[in-house]
């Protein structure tokens, strides 16, 4: 079968929804004084506590790098923190960003592990899912194929290194998690987080799924879009303006 790589997702996606997928992680230097608009790579790697910012990485959770996150991404996780401090919440916990085949397939072999519907999950109530899969054929298709291997794993079947091997070969051929082209975000179950999310709405172009419920209680967050503009006027407090870059990227203002 013929490899995805993650440029070509994205041009899928982005074709598909029409909306912007960034093919780039570079950020502009600003100026010193203007730090809080920047979108830092490194700081982002797997710390508990990101300087600068009202958001917290899950300590326990040591392979999270939101340095690999698209910039849309990074800035809804900086603005998921700046609305939590304005309306008197804990700092938002982001317990997931960008994959790699091997770490969505351990992530995919827990939820099967700890009882979660994997077709459910991915397929009824993802709707980016089945797009990035290309089409829900091709998505049943996978999940029957990962269903089988957890399966015979759980079984005895196959060793636990076969099993991620081969998970991880099948999802290299058919992507079916926004998480592996850094579009996502998983945040912690918590207080106040469908209020932070109804504040960000007319910053940011973005889907949530309620993951609260299963093993690991989390929010699943597809960003589309959040734009520097945008960015920059939740920072400031400013209402977002009705402008051309609302559908999309302005080219103007914002060159990720």
């Amino acid at each position: 079968m013929i490899k995805i790589t993650e440029k070509k997702l994205r041009s899928i996606i982005k074709e598909v929804l029409k909306e912007d997928a960034p093919a780039s992680f570079d950020v502009e230097d600003l100026d010193s004084n203007l730090s809080w608009l920047t979108d830092p790579i490194d700081k982002y790697k797997g710390r508990a506590d990101v300087e600068g910012e009202y958001f917290k990485i899950a300590p326990e959770t040591s392979d999270i790098n939101l340095a690999r996150s698209t910039q849309d991404v990074r800035r809804f996780a900086s603005a998921s923190g700046i609305i939590a401090r304005r309306l008197g919440f804990d700092p938002p916990v982001v317990t997931s960003g960008k994959r790699s085949p091997r770490q969505q397939a351990v992530a995919m072999q827990l939820k099967f592990d700890k009882g979660d519907d994997l077709y459910d999950l991915y397929i009824n109530q993802c709707s980016e899912c089945t797009v990035i899969a290309g089409g829900e054929a091709s998505a049943r298709q996978l999940i029957g194929r990962l269903v089988q291997i957890f399966s015979e794993k759980r079984d005895g079947n196959i060793s636990q290194p076969e099993a991620i091997q081969r998970a991880i070969q099948a999802l290299r051929e058919t992507p079916i998690s926004a998480h592996q082209a850094g579009m996502s975000i998983d945040f912690r179950r918590a207080a106040g987080m469908e209020r932070i999310f109804d504040a960000l709405r007319p910053y940011s172009s973005f889907n949530v799924i309620d993951e609260t419920s299963t093993a690991a209680p989390h929010w699943h967050v597809f960003v589309r879009t959040f734009t520097r503009s945008r960015y920059e006027r939740l920072v400031q407090g400013a209402a977002p303006e009705d402008s051309r870059e609302q559908e999309g990227v302005d080219p103007d203002i914002d060159t990720d």
